[in-house]
């Protein structure tokens, strides 16, 4: 993975961690998908673009005091694209 997509994901995660919502979508490209369908929680789906990524976040904020978003694997598909794995 190129040293600057991972800075990149490096401060949204911690930007997320912070409760810093508008820094972690800085971090985000506008067509961003986050793809929570296979999740076990209640607000499974694919959330796309920065609309989307707020209300994920606005959705986890209201339903949970602590909320954090982990990964095993950063996976860089192309230039344009990663993929993060999370925890089994």
């Amino acid at each position: 993975m190129s040293h600057e997509n991972a800075e990149i994901l490096r401060r949204f995660y911690e930007s997320w961690g912070r409760r810093d919502f508008d820094a972690a979508l800085e971090c985000a490209d506008t067509d961003v998908e986050f793809d929570w369908s296979e999740s076990r929680a209640p607000f499974r789906g694919i959330y796309r673009g920065h609309g989307g990524l707020a209300l994920y976040a606005t959705e986890m904020q209201e339903a949970w005091e602590q909320f954090s978003l982990e990964v095993d694997e950063v996976i860089e598909c192309d230039r344009e694209q990663l993929i993060t794995v999370k925890p089994a």
